[in-house]
């Protein structure tokens, strides 16, 4: 049992270590320790329960009140005093940063001028920066003027590894974020960008000035403090800069709100009916078309017209061309066809001898220069005789050639007329 009391004791003691740092987190909070500026000389401070103090607490009143009615730009600027060229009169303003709510404009507008007088009690010059609005006061005027003293930089000590690198993409991403707040349509002069500075890591990048002031001088503004990041923060992991005029913030990690799309506007109402008591109303028949619209249509229809008739009549032709070809190779050959060729009417010797009956002296027709010429008898199957024109330059075959012989009945005496029989089985 004795020995279970150490753990105890342990364990309630790192319960309350947990706690006492879990406290600690959530008191602490953006608006403890801000940076700020107030020039602490004998010609800038102010006596309490003053007409300078009294418009003071005046002009914190007007602005924390405004702060909450911020849903457009989060900028409110005014003075609280006579006239310009009185001491007593108190200029000043706030600017909450673009990416947060009204709500959170509001809060920080509120802390901000509950503690201005903490940090500097009797100055008459002020302004302080937290991260979501910068507040500003003085007895001077300074609305609509580029301002780039003091500048303040606060950046993380660690340095990227690839510093070369690092800062040509980073250099590149201020000058383009830089130009999209200057030149922005809208009320606010704030603009926000996210670049790869490697596969895996991003740096993203936010610029805002004051809406009081011209493009020209809001460029001039972020260009002067964008030139001064490689002498002050050359190739940190984090680094916020102010001046009275405009800021620039980069990080590794994200920090600012993505911005919605802006809502489409809604469609215009459709116009009034004009009044037109004791009009008539009459329908006016379209008119005909004109002219060009008519050829039109005439040169669609021949187009049209003449890719139908090229198809048809190659339809046609491609069947006419098919039946032909058909016709061609399915008829049976014509007789008196011109032989050229002597080696088509050769013929075994067996055969020969069936056709002349053994070359008798009956079917003899005579002899000739190359030998006795026969007859062929048509009635000794299985032969027919047919009769074809012969080219006169082949030569007479007689029986006395050994293997084949060509057998023809002259049919004249002619050599360019001569005709012979040539057996075919049936």
């Amino acid at each position: 049992m004795d020995s279970t009391k150490p753990f105890l004791l342990l364990l309630c003691l790192l319960i309350i270590i947990l706690i006492s740092r879990r406290i600690q987190a959530q008191s602490s909070s953006e608006y403890d320790n801000p940076p700020y500026d107030c020039p602490n000389t004998n010609t800038t401070t102010f006596a309490s329960n003053t007409t300078y103090h009294t418009n003071l607490n005046t002009l914190f009143s007007i602005l924390s009140s405004n702060a909450i009615n911020q849903t457009d730009d989060g900028f409110y600027n005014t003075s609280v005093g006579k006239t310009q060229t009185q001491n007593d009169t108190v200029y000043g303003l706030f600017l909450c940063r673009g990416d947060v709510t009204a709500a959170k404009c509001d809060e920080c507008v509120s802390e901000a001028t509950a503690r201005a007088l903490r940090n500097c009690p009797n100055q008459k010059s002020y302004i302080v920066w937290y991260d979501s609005c910068m507040l500003r006061y003085s007895d001077r005027y300074f609305f609509s003027t580029w301002q780039q003293n003091p500048m303040i930089a606060i950046y993380n000590t660690a340095n990227v590894s690839d510093q070369s690198g690092f800062t040509d993409i980073l250099g590149d991403t201020m000058r383009q974020v830089a130009e999209e707040a200057a030149n922005s349509g809208g009320g606010k002069k704030f603009a926000t960008k996210e670049a790869n500075v490697s596969a895996f890591q991003n740096v993203y990048s936010l610029v805002q000035c004051t809406p009081d002031l011209t493009a020209l001088d809001c460029d001039k503004c972020l260009k002067a403090v964008i030139a001064y990041l490689p002498d002050c923060c050359y190739a940190k992991r984090a680094v916020k800069i102010f001046t009275p005029s405009c800021s620039v913030w980069y990080d590794l990690s994200p920090f600012y709100n993505q911005q919605p799309s802006p809502p489409s506007p809604p469609p215009p109402p459709p116009p009034a009916p004009p009044l037109t008591p004791n009009v008539q109303v009459q329908q006016v028949p379209s008119p005909p078309p004109t002219g060009k619209t008519q050829i039109s249509v005439i040169i669609i229809v021949a187009i049209v017209a003449s890719i139908v008739l090229a198809l048809v009549l190659l339809f046609f032709a491609y069947r006419f061309i098919i039946r032909r070809k058909s016709k061609k190779y399915n008829s049976v050959p014509e007789e008196n066809v011109e032989i050229s060729s002597a080696d088509s009417l050769q013929f075994d010797l067996e055969t020969i001898k069936l056709a002349t009956n053994n070359f008798s002296d009956d079917n003899k027709l005579g002899e000739g220069g190359f030998g006795e010429v026969f007859k062929v008898s048509p009635e000794r199957p299985p032969f027919l005789v047919h009769s074809r024109h012969v080219d006169p330059n082949l030569p007479l075959v007689s029986s006395g050639q050994s293997t084949t012989s060509n057998q023809s009945s002259l049919s004249h005496h002619s050599a360019n007329e001569a005709s012979f029989t040539e057996p075919y089985p049936r």
